[in-house]
């Protein structure tokens, strides 16, 4: 938490120990059509996000080194493709 500087940037569904030191504790639970509507979404394309690098995953900690800082302005994804 403290690395956070503010402990409400933190949201979780694992620690729900979380909402006491002031973040966020979200219980989920979701069902098949939650999931399908979910999935529907995906493959509209609608839940965008903003990929800013795509890195093969040998490069991992180079991906977590230059994220480190938080100026990261979308996703870093690693792919885990053969090939």
């Amino acid at each position: 938490m403290r690395l956070l500087g503010r402990p409400d940037r933190l949201a979780t569904i694992a620690a729900p120990e979380t909402a006491e030191q002031g973040g966020h504790s979200i219980w989920v639970c979701p069902d098949s059509a939650d999931l399908a509507a979910l999935a529907d979404l995906a493959e509209a394309g609608k839940p965008a996000a903003h990929v800013e690098r795509v890195l093969p995953f040998a490069e991992a900690a180079q991906a977590w080194r230059s994220n480190a800082p938080g100026h990261t302005r979308g996703k870093l994804v690693l792919s885990v493709a053969n090939g």
